[in-house]
This record gives C-alpha cells, structure tokens and sequence, in this order.
C-alpha cells in the first residue's frame, strides 16, 4: 500500500520547494510564479488524497461552503475588478483539509534533510544581516515580492526575511523553525538542533518589526520552559548566553549602522505607525474594510476587488469580506478540526492553532502560498518526533471517508 511506504523524500521536497520556490527573476516579482506554485501543491494534494483513500468529510464540507459562499459574494458584489485566484488559494488550502496527512510517514532521514534546511536558511540570514552582497543580489533577484521596494528596504535594514520578503511573514516562519528545532532537541538531545533553534531566535529580534519582536518573546517563554523540563540547573546560564549574544550583536550592528535594532524596538513603539495600531486603529490601513462590513453586512464581496479595500493586512477580516460568516467557518473550524485530527499531540494541535490565528490578525498566512507546503510538512514532522514513523502504519484497504 502507498501509505505503508516511508515518504521521506517527497515530504523532503515538499519542504524545499515551500520555502526556496522563487517569487520574482531580475527582482521583478511574477505572480504567475506564486500560482504555478499553488496549483502544483493543489495536484499534490489530489495525487496524495487518491493514493491514501482517506476523505476527510470536514475537509470536502469546507471545500463546498468556501466554493459557494466566494461564488455568491462575486456575484452580489459591486466592486469593479475579478480575479479568479482568489478562489483557487481558498479552494487549495480547504483541499488540504481533506487530507488525512497522518497516515504520511518518514524515517530518521528526515532529521538530517531538516539540518540542510537549517543550515541554508542560516547562511542567508547570517549574509543578510552582514550586507553580504552575494546573498543579498540572490534575494533581491529571486525572492522580490509584493511591491517593488519591499525586498531593497528589508535588505537595507539588515532584516533576515529569508525568502519571504517581508518581516511580518519572516517574523512567525522563524518561531515556527525555532519551535521545530527545539521540540526535535527535546526529542533527540542533540545540541545542534538547539544551535539551530538559537539562531531563528536571533534572527526575530533582528528583523527589528513588532511582528518579529512578538515571536522573538514567544520563542524566548517556549524555550525557557521546554529547557526547564530537560534541565533546570543549567537553562539560566544558557539564556543567559543567547541574551548576551543578541544584544552582543546589536551592539555590532549599533557600529555598522545608523540605528541598532534595540532603538528600532523603541522607535516602532512609540510611533504607531505598525503593527497592530497601524491595522486596527481608527485611521489604520483597514478602516475601510470595517466600515464595509459595517454598511453591508451581507454582502461579501467574493473574489471581487477595487475601492479603497485594503485586502493584505488581516486573514480574519479578508476572509470575512470576502464570504462572510460561512467562508470564515468554512476555513477557521475547518482548520482547527484538521490540526486536532491530524496531530499526534493534541496539545501541540491547540499552540499551533494558537499561533497561527495569532499571526491571521496581521496577515492572511492561511492562503500564503508557502503557508501550502510548510503547514503539512510541520504536522508530519512533529508526528514523527512524537512516534509517527514508518514501521507505525496502519494499512488501508479501500477508499473511504473518514468523520474522524
């Protein structure tokens, strides 16, 4: 059976392909490339549903509510433009609901593929903090996105967005490799998986946002605890090292740079003008869409676009314009029956929950095209710390639905 055999390589490349599929060429961002991306993962998706057999109903009900909540919102819209790739974003991740990913299983191998992961996401961060222009010219031609100034400022600013071209979105991604590693450390015991986690920490403060300083606390509280469980005599020493680091290299950066990222922290907090106050305030960038959703409440708007409507800055509010309360049932419970299905641990099916709609408030990382192939490969890794490996496959004899 498909589902008996060890899928280290494919998840492998699942991983690759999420993080390092490129957005632009010359620095030009192409959203062709964004939805040549979605649209493979959608095939992936079907290729992996057939060969498991497993229909999650939860997952085919979310496909359904979604398709028609977005077809009645376009067609009762009065907003002047279309696109239909707003429906296919929604349509693939409610796709991947349908999947039963627990049944995919890898070996030990996976361990060292995380660690070339690792060690290439590191290399980059390290190059663009240090202006290094052979890491920054490969960022800016392959990895530009979203507007044309976005990745040229983030380099500028010695930001470590990696390949996701904004801090915000670099600013969770980098919790979540921390928290990976961490939780691969306290499986495994092996040190360079806890250097690893260090980095991905260091590199938050250093993305000087408010995004990357609020996941750079998270990190600090998760790897404060888990360090505890393992070892309490020695977890003071040891944060004490990663805070001396950090700041150790704020003071270089403080020496190389106009402004270091300690006196951005105070910048950004007295200014207002990002974060949540810049969203969600009464002159922020989304005041346009809460006065929408106040003056026709039921009229979402579908896969519809123009006005004023700033359709960025918050997955909540976009996916309630856009198909009121049955497109924001059909993703939002969809999703946290998919993680409490899914994950092994239950109560690491609740923080990632947590996490995920935590950053929703700031950006739609949902239906973030990356966001297709990370999210699984996340479920499947911290099943297989948790015990899900190959040997631990259940056959599967025929195709079924699963109310599971």
């Amino acid at each position: 059976m498909w589902i008996q055999k060890n899928h280290t390589v494919l998840i492998s490349l699942m991983l690759f392909v999420g993080m390092f599929f490129p957005t632009s060429f010359n620095g030009v961002s192409s959203g062709t490339l964004t939805v040549i991306s979605v649209i493979l993962c959608g095939m992936f998706y079907t290729y992996v549903l057939l060969r498991t057999g497993n229909l999650k109903v939860m997952g085919l009900i979310s496909v359904i509510l979604s398709t028609i909540a977005l077809l009645f919102g376009t067609l009762i819209s009065k907003l002047p433009n279309f696109s239909w790739t707003v429906a296919l974003f929604f349509i693939v991740l409610c796709l991947l609901f349908c999947v039963d990913i627990k049944q995919i299983k890898v070996d030990k191998s996976i361990e060292k593929v995380f660690s070339v992961f690792n060690i290439i996401n590191i290399f980059i961060g390290i190059g663009i903090i240090a202006q290094n222009k052979f890491v920054g010219d490969f960022i800016l031609n392959y990895y530009s996105a979203f507007f044309d100034d976005l990745v040229p400022w983030m380099l500028r600013d010695s930001k470590p967005i990696l390949t996701f071209a904004t801090h915000s979105i670099a600013g969770f991604y980098l919790h979540i490799f921390f928290f990976l590693n961490i939780r691969t450390y306290a499986a495994n015991k092996r040190l360079r998986f806890l250097a690893f986690a260090m980095f991905y920490i260091g590199f938050g403060f250093f993305l000087q946002s408010n995004t990357g300083y609020l996941f750079f606390f998270l990190s600090l509280v998760v790897l404060v605890y888990q360090l505890y469980k393992m070892k309490k005599k020695r977890f003071l020493m040891l944060i004490a090292m990663i805070v001396v680091g950090i700041f150790s290299l704020d003071w270089f950066q403080l020496r190389t740079k106009a402004t270091s990222a300690i006196e951005t922290f105070k910048v950004l907090q007295a200014s207002g003008q990002s974060g949540f106050s810049a969203r969600y305030s009464s002159d922020g960038v989304l005041v346009e869409i809460f006065q929408y959703i106040a003056n026709n409440p039921f009229r979402p708007i579908g896969m519809s676009y123009g006005g004023d409507l700033w359709l960025t800055d918050s997955g909540l509010l976009i996916t309630w314009i856009r198909g009121s309360l049955i497109l924001f049932l059909a993703v939002y419970a969809a999703f946290f029956f998919f993680l409490r299905q899914q994950m092994m641990d239950k109560r690491l099916s609740i923080y990632l929950f947590a996490v995920f709609m935590l950053f929703e408030f700031a950006y739609p990382n949902l239906t973030y095209f990356r966001s297709y192939y990370l999210l699984p490969f996340i479920i499947i890794y911290l099943n297989y710390l948790k015990g899900g490996k190959v040997e631990n496959v259940e056959k599967i004899k025929r195709l079924r639905f699963s109310f599971k």
